[in-house]
């Protein structure tokens, strides 16, 4: 992502690449801060989804991305097992 696009801008460039069934990717080759994902190679976006709490605000934006090397499980924010997954969320 370009540091001039907005967090709001690439989610929308990425939410209308999918819905098109573009290849979506994200490269952390050269990122001093990949946001917890494997480092030195390509994930693919694979789907993106907004969690909204009960009155229907935006509790957060998220992507589903696959690592296709298969090693280094992501364990920050939202990720597997993160308690922020209620039973409502993962519903």
């Amino acid at each position: 992502m370009s540091s001039s696009m907005s967090a709001t801008s690439a989610w929308n460039v990425i939410v209308d690449a999918l819905n098109k069934n573009y290849m979506v990717g994200v490269d952390t080759s050269g990122s001093p801060n990949s946001y917890g994902l494997a480092p030195g190679h390509a994930h693919t976006i694979v789907s993106a989804h907004i969690l909204r709490n009960s009155l229907g605000g935006v509790v957060a934006r998220l992507y589903r991305i696959r690592n296709p090397w298969g090693s280094d499980s992501y364990t920050g924010p939202w990720s597997d097992n993160d308690s922020r997954w209620t039973a409502a969320y993962r519903s």
